[in-house]
């Protein structure tokens, strides 16, 4: 890079000097000779060498070029043989080097300015009781009831008003660890299968004017919902802006939440077919569907890592739950081999699988309990 500026300065100054040559030229033709002048006045000698340099001065150059910075390279006139030499060739050189020193300073602004103004208008990310504290509504935490979003897909973004659902006769329950729950009214004498219908939410982290939460919720049957979603709060309403996890009692609970700042860590109960996924094996529907996809049988737990500056979930580990056989099934049931799998895995205490070794379970699977013709494979 610096030869090749070298090498560039060297051309501009050749150029610069062939170009004020011809310049010069028409300067000093135009002065008479100096010594054994024919001018009869001293006056008239003088008329001539003002004359002379208002020539010069009209040339194009920059403001400046008076100053003694450049010395001898650009002095208005020097007395060389009874003749003024001029050094209009030095001054253009000398302004084409200004012009890449302004060129390179741009340069340099850009490179080293401009990533940290960048950097600034990334949103400012909080977890815990920072993130916590900013959720609220006219000084309060939010209302449970106002998080109870549908779970139908279509209407689950529809805002929620804030006056409307902060039901002040039923004050939040403070449960501990950032997280608080509200149960619905209900009459006297009412029978509910896993517990009285109501919601518990928690503030994970807050991401410029978005919040993560996780919602616990149930209507009363036997449905134990949860849910990882962030939020848009403002003044009057809060609305899902995303979806993030969700699922009911083994088939996808989510629980275990805790924060490292950067990320969320959580787990999420895990059924032998989605097992079957996280390890990488592709099967047919009819195989798939004979596995395990049971809310009351959890088989196995995934471990989660959420980033909050890429907003991506990324698997860490997975632990198998022993289930003993059924009896009852067919000895070549995938879901019999399948369990008696996970029972070798057990008694060698290798059940906590990183990613690796979980594709290694997944191959032990296919080899041992799939048939070469319920494999799928995908072209």
């Amino acid at each position: 890079m610096a030869l090749a500026a070298h090498v560039a300065d060297v051309d501009h100054e050749w150029n610069c000097r062939t170009r004020h040559q011809r310049r010069l030229a028409k300067a000093r033709a135009s002065m008479p000779a100096f010594g054994k002048t024919t001018m009869k006045t001293e006056m008239e000698r003088r008329h001539a060498l003002l004359k002379a340099r208002s020539t010069w001065r009209s040339m194009d150059r920059p403001a400046g070029v008076y100053r003694k910075d450049y010395h001898e390279e650009i002095a208005i006139y020097a007395s060389v043989d009874n003749r003024p030499r001029f050094s209009a060739w030095a001054e253009c050189f000398w302004q084409r080097r200004r012009e890449m020193t302004k060129t390179v300073a741009l340069f340099l602004m850009a490179t080293f300015m401009v990533p940290p103004v960048l950097a600034q208008t990334k949103p400012k990310i909080t977890t815990g009781k920072a993130a916590a504290k900013a959720f609220v509504f006219e000084g309060q935490p939010l209302h449970p009831f106002c998080l109870d979003f549908p779970l139908e897909r279509s209407s689950r973004d529809t805002p929620v008003e804030l006056a409307k659902c902060t039901d002040r006769k039923i004050a939040p329950t403070n449960e501990g660890e950032g997280w608080w729950s509200a149960e619905y009214p209900r009459e006297e004498g009412e029978v509910f299968i896993s517990g009285p219908p109501g919601i518990s939410y928690g503030v994970l982290a807050k991401k410029g004017d978005r919040f993560l939460v996780a919602t616990e919720h149930s209507g009363g049957g036997s449905g134990q919902f949860t849910d990882l979603f962030w939020v848009h709060l403002d003044d009057k309403q809060v609305v899902v802006a995303r979806d993030e996890r969700g699922g009911d009692r083994c088939a996808g609970r989510l629980d275990g939440y805790r924060s490292d700042r950067a990320a969320i860590r959580f787990y999420q109960a895990t059924p032998a077919a989605d097992i079957v996924d996280l390890a990488g094996v592709m099967l047919d529907e009819a195989t798939k569907g004979k596995l395990r996809y049971a809310y009351s049988t959890c088989d196995g737990a995934a471990y989660y890592r959420y980033d909050l500056a890429s907003e991506k979930t990324e698997l860490t580990s997975l632990t198998l739950n022993g289930t003993e056989p059924d009896t009852a099934a067919e000895p070549n049931d995938p879901q019999v081999c399948f369990d008696k799998l996970v029972q070798q895995y057990a008694k060698a205490k290798k059940t906590n699988l990183k990613p690796d070794k979980l594709k290694e379970f997944g191959q032990k699977f296919v080899a041992t309990c799939v048939k070469p013709s319920n494999q799928r494979v995908d072209l």
